[in-house]
């Protein structure tokens, strides 16, 4: 289902020019990450693209969720487009156009820390257990360059979804980032300390906004420009250490 949410706060139309461009932004659904309340976008990458599109006098975003396979389908055919932060990687490195870093990725494998039964010590040694993802997550690929069987990986379109599962044993793993991890178990009536990062997964990648491949180089260059001021100028920072 998408829901569109309206333009930034700083992108009404009474305080931009008259050629302001407008960028369809789309997301997934993924706390504190992105996510929407009560019809407005928020979230780390949120914030900062609204810091960064505050840089831009002649830019306004529009930003819609949607399932994850939906997201890349509009990235794709739509051209004015791009995301929120994805994984950055060799099989969608040219499907896109990029603007980054937003932050590092590292995903790991947390499992339900009450199971005992379950002890690993390398990727190898998770090949027979069952494994909670998000669907169309780049962790996905991880998993089956790890060799893990596809009927092992349990794709989910809410996150939510594989936390239940885990504390069901239905699943064995689940597939994250702390910070997703996190806020996913408060929302559940959990905390850190029920679960344990088992091993790390991947992280050799970083989290960027992937622009329409279509984009011309001077936009890809401005929203850079923007991104690497906030670096510079200490906003970059405040933000991050708001949800890190």
């Amino acid at each position: 289902m998408r829901k569109i949410l309206g333009t930034l706060a700083l992108c009404l139309a009474t305080s931009l020019p008259a050629k302001a461009t407008t960028f369809n932004v789309v997301g997934t659904e993924v706390p504190p990450l992105m996510y929407s309340v009560d019809d407005k976008a928020k979230g780390f990458y949120v914030d900062l693209l609204e810091a960064m599109v505050s840089n831009l006098d002649d830019t306004e975003v529009k930003i819609s969720f949607y399932p994850a396979k939906r997201m890349f389908q509009e990235i794709a055919k739509t051209e004015k487009t791009f995301s929120l932060g994805i994984t950055r990687n060799e099989k969608r490195e040219e499907l896109y156009k990029w603007v980054g870093p937003i932050y590092p990725r590292i995903f790991a494998l947390f499992k339900n820390k009450d199971r005992s039964d379950i002890q690993v010590d390398s990727l190898a040694d998770i090949r027979s257990y069952r494994i909670g993802v998000g669907r169309g997550y780049a962790a996905v690929n991880d998993l089956l360059k790890a060799g893990v069987p596809q009927k092992n990986i349990h794709e989910a379109t809410d996150d939510t979804l594989n936390i239940k599962k885990l504390f069901r044993n239905r699943v064995d793993f689940v597939v994250m980032n702390d910070i997703m991890l996190a806020a996913l178990l408060k929302k559940e009536g959990k905390n850190w300390g029920d679960v344990e990062k088992a091993l790390i997964l991947n992280d050799q990648y970083e989290f960027w906004y992937a622009f329409n491949k279509n984009t011309d180089d001077q936009t890809i260059a401005k929203f850079q420009r923007a991104l690497d001021q906030l670096k510079t100028d200490g906003r970059y920072d405040q933000i991050v250490k708001k949800y890190f």
